[in-house]
């Protein structure tokens, strides 16, 4: 697990990745990225009933962190608030397909391309 400063911890901030990122839809997840210029990188963890019972949410919550955990290296440390909000394909795709689609989603949305966020 993120440590908490890295972590997105407040609704207000969600509120501000959803209405001011980007999104990118893959198959087992939807990455919102919202640039903040100065700030560290931060990300959070969304699943909602659509995913299933509490078990199901849980368990695509933890794949996702996971996964979030194996990128964080190769994620820029500071410019980046980020969203990944799990699906019901989170829990059932292979999980060598969520970390490549985790990674593919951030690369599309400039995140892992080095790509500096601009104000």
């Amino acid at each position: 697990m993120l440590p908490r400063k890295l972590r997105l911890t407040r609704t207000e901030e969600y509120r501000a990745a959803y209405d001011e990122g980007r999104a990118r839809r893959g198959p087992a997840l939807v990455c919102i990225a919202c640039a903040r210029p100065g700030e560290p990188t931060r990300a959070g963890v969304v699943a909602s009933r659509k995913v299933g019972d509490a078990v199901r949410r849980n368990l695509a919550k933890r794949r996702l962190r996971e996964g979030l955990r194996l990128v964080w290296p190769e994620l820029p440390p500071v410019g980046w608030h980020l969203v990944l909000i799990a699906t019901a394909v989170t829990v059932t795709i292979d999980y060598a397909r969520l970390v490549d689609d985790l990674r593919s989603s951030l690369s599309e949305l400039g995140v892992l391309a080095g790509e500096s966020p601009l104000a």
